[in-house]
């Protein structure tokens, strides 16, 4: 569609500008906000990407849809942190987890700056991703994702050791995002020190990050999480400074 823009391309964008401007940042219906919040993200992988929709005749910028994006983002972070605190079963099952996970898989393309800080508490969402963690929680993991993004210095990078349950101590749980695959645990582990990867872009920073992960290493129940994590950062210094595959397997 984007690369046909002269022809179904223009009309399509301009019902795309039409949408982006009377979208409700924060929609009553759960179903509506996730939905809304997919396609914002999908305008602007697709605007970012298209050498046809990059100059001043495009009918509708990235930039327009990122803000907006940024604002439904903050409302659906605000209203889950009503019921952090006063509903907190609200995101153990359906619409609020579903919605709050969304938000935050749609986060990656936009910047810190284009999201509303006066509607979001920083320190209650680190609260809460600490929670989730604990709880071996999908959400707890993609909000340390989208701190360790956007509020860098908000979160510990060096992931001290955490009391995380057991799956005896899951058992029974209503919560939809449990995670009781160690692999899927591995994963989002790896994503969020890449995240934190990508914020230090010299060297010597990454370095002092190993440093910090080697000096919290604990050898008990998160010690393959933090193993996880030394690995990846291992990996992408081994291959920034060629180190030789032998001494790669080694160290690995």
């Amino acid at each position: 569609m984007a690369n046909d823009f002269d022809n179904r391309g223009q009309k399509f964008f301009e019902e795309a500008a039409s949408f982006v401007e009377t979208y409700p940042v924060d929609d009553k219906s759960t179903h509506r906000s996730r939905l809304r919040l997919h396609l914002l993200k999908a305008l602007i992988v697709v605007l970012s990407g298209s050498s046809y929709l990059n100059g001043p005749s495009s009918p509708l910028a990235p930039e327009e849809v990122k803000k907006k994006l940024g604002a439904a983002i903050s409302a659906t972070l605000k209203k889950c942190t009503r019921h952090w605190k006063k509903q907190s079963e609200e995101l153990d099952t359906g619409n609020y987890l579903y919605t709050l996970l969304a938000a935050l898989g749609s986060s990656d393309v936009i910047e810190a700056e284009q999201l509303d800080s006066k509607a979001i508490s920083t320190e209650e969402l680190v609260q809460a991703s600490k929670r989730g963690i604990e709880a071996r929680r999908l959400y707890g993991w993609k909000l340390r994702g989208f701190l360790l993004r956007h509020r860098p210095d908000s979160i510990d990078k060096s992931l001290a050791p955490t009391k995380s349950k057991t799956s005896g101590e899951l058992k029974g749980t209503k919560a939809l995002d449990v995670l009781s695959d160690d692999q899927d645990l591995a994963s989002l582990v790896l994503e969020c020190t890449n995240v934190t990867l990508q914020s230090l872009k010299e060297e010597g920073g990454r370095l002092l990050y190993l440093k910090d992960l080697v000096g919290n290493l604990e050898f008990e129940s998160s010690a393959e999480i933090q193993l996880t994590a030394i690995r990846c950062v291992v990996q992408t210094l081994a291959s920034k400074f060629q180190i030789p595959s032998k001494t790669r397997k080694q160290l690995n």
